[in-house]
């Protein structure tokens, strides 16, 4: 898995990312929104917390793929 990275190099391209805000401690999956010119995340308006993001790191690997080529849940990236 991917370490911590500061929130200066994150992707703005629309592809789903961990962000950390240290000041109330918490993760949240977001994507850079660019017309809007923020962070967004799904399902809450967060967007307050989320622009005081200090660092992020790529999702990780979706624990529903399997070699068998089934596939369960998968991981989306939303096109807000």
């Amino acid at each position: 898995m991917s370490e911590w990275q500061p929130i200066e190099t994150a992707p703005k391209d629309r592809k789903a990312v961990l962000l950390y805000v240290p000041e109330n401690r918490c993760v949240y999956s977001a994507i850079w929104v660019a017309h809007r010119g923020w962070w967004e995340i799904f399902g809450g308006d967060w967007r307050d917390h989320l622009q005081r993001a200090s660092h992020w790191m790529p999702l990780p690997p979706s624990p529903f793929h399997s070699s068998s080529g089934k596939q369960g849940f998968q991981s989306h990236q939303a096109a807000m």
